[in-house]
């Protein structure tokens, strides 16, 4: 497989979305970089005020994660469909819902972050692939996810 195969990933999808299947659950996300320069610009405004404690690396973790939530709440997710909360209660898809959810849930939060961050969820071939369905079926864990 040539380079461009391999490694070329589609803009319109880093831009406009795909859909991740996590266990039963499907989160509609933009890429986490990429082409998708919202996530880059968010991330930036969220830690301009904290740019010394991130150089320092004095940032407290709870800060770190409001931001890192706040941003993918802006610039990367589109939507969820069959969240549900610990009673199997489905969850509205509101950001209260989102930022609750992924602080915890923070192996889901992590799987989530890994999975929109990767190249590969955003390549033709994906698509090709996946059908109907964008995005891979994960088993919840972000290890060989992408195989």
């Amino acid at each position: 497989m040539g380079v461009y195969k391999q490694f070329k990933t589609n803009k319109h999808l880093e831009n406009n979305g795909v859909t991740l299947q996590i266990g039963d659950s499907e989160f509609r996300v933009r890429r986490a970089g990429g082409g998708n320069r919202a996530y880059a610009t968010t991330f930036a405004e969220k830690t301009k005020p904290f740019q010394r404690q991130v150089q320092l690396g004095t940032l407290p973790e709870d800060k770190a994660l409001e931001i890192m939530l706040e941003t993918y709440w802006e610039s990367v997710m589109l939507g969820w469909e069959n969240v549900t909360d610990e009673d199997d209660n489905p969850l509205e898809y509101t950001k209260e819902n989102f930022k609750k959810v992924m602080s915890d849930l923070p192996e889901l939060w992590a799987t989530l972050r890994d999975e929109a961050a990767e190249a590969r969820n955003f390549q033709d071939q994906q698509v090709k692939e996946g059908g109907e369905q964008l995005g891979k079926s994960l088993s919840g864990t972000s290890s060989g996810a992408n195989e």
